[in-house]
């Protein structure tokens, strides 16, 4: 039988640890990298503080100094701590010039977003890499990371591996996507086909037992994050899903529910809990999951 399409999620950090060599770089970010098996294109979203666009962008410099000036950002193949080529430019080359947007936040920080897609004059075409993308498993790299270059650091000021968040079924706006669960924990996918239910299996062990419910939960982050959740002792996603988003918590630092409420306010008058819309429809319809990289 034909496995049918999937979408993916990748997140993202960026450091400059994660360069090689290394640096102490004050700069950083977060994202993800959301692979739609079916149309052959990844889309990407980026929060990027600590730098200048402004110049690469040619909308002027938004700092006195020239050292943060952003003056390339691609994509390259390889794994974590060894260095790859560029297969996918975005400035220096720019490789995607039909959907790149680089645009300032109040804050001063960058968001940045675009699609590579299979039309797109790739170094290398995204569907080059399907098979990695398709199949690394839950928490590992894959031999994609993202790179952003500076006048400081001509080789690259911070960098972040993708790591795969898994697959986004279509029962996530429960907040638990059974999809996702059985094919992350295939200890769960044999018992479902026994007749366990996989939700079941969640609300009873899986928590416990530090397992994610869908592709953007960190159950294990959250309990560690907000210590008084933990001491309560109850189910974090049920707590996330009834309360935690209304008190400005974060499932993960890799989706930030005030901003992604604050951005559309569709979803905020409709008083669903933004993570579930995100999962459930905020991907297809291309909006933005705010992936800062840090707890809120």
């Amino acid at each position: 039988m034909r496995r049918l399409a999937m979408t993916r999620i990748f997140t993202v950090n960026l450091t400059g640890s994660q360069e090689v060599p290394s640096n102490a770089s004050a700069a950083g970010g977060g994202g993800l990298v959301i692979w739609d098996e079916g149309a052959g294109r990844a889309t990407y979203q980026f929060a990027i503080r600590g730098l200048d666009f402004g110049p690469a962008t040619g909308t002027g410099a938004r700092t006195p100094a020239t050292a943060d000036d952003v003056t390339s950002m691609h994509f390259h193949s390889q794994f974590r701590g060894v260095n790859g080529g560029v297969v996918f430019g975005q400035i220096n080359p720019a490789q995607d010039g039909d959907d790149l947007r680089v645009t300032q936040n109040a804050d001063g920080s960058w968001t940045v977003t675009g699609a590579w897609e299979r039309t797109d004059p790739a170094t290398i075409p995204v569907t080059d890499f399907a098979a990695v993308l398709n199949l690394t498993p839950h928490d590992l790299d894959a031999p994609l990371y993202f790179n952003v270059h500076s006048t400081a650091f001509p080789a690259g000021q911070i960098r972040g591996q993708l790591v795969s968040g898994g697959t986004v079924g279509g029962s996530a706006a429960t907040g638990f996507d059974a999809d996702f669960y059985k094919e992350t924990y295939p200890d769960v996918a044999a018992l479902a086909a026994l007749g366990i239910n996989p939700r079941l299996h969640f609300d009873t062990y899986g928590w416990k037992e530090g397992r994610d419910p869908n592709a953007l939960f960190d159950t294990s982050g959250y309990l560690h994050t907000y210590q008084d959740v933990a001491a309560t002792g109850v189910n974090p996603l049920e707590h996330y899903m009834t309360h935690g988003w209304k008190e400005g918590r974060d499932p993960s630092p890799f989706f930030d529910s005030s901003s992604y409420l604050a951005a559309y306010q569709d979803v905020a008058a409709a008083g669903v809990n933004p993570l579930g819309h995100f999962l459930s429809f905020g991907i297809q319809e291309g909006r933005n999951g705010f992936a800062d990289g840090v707890w809120g």
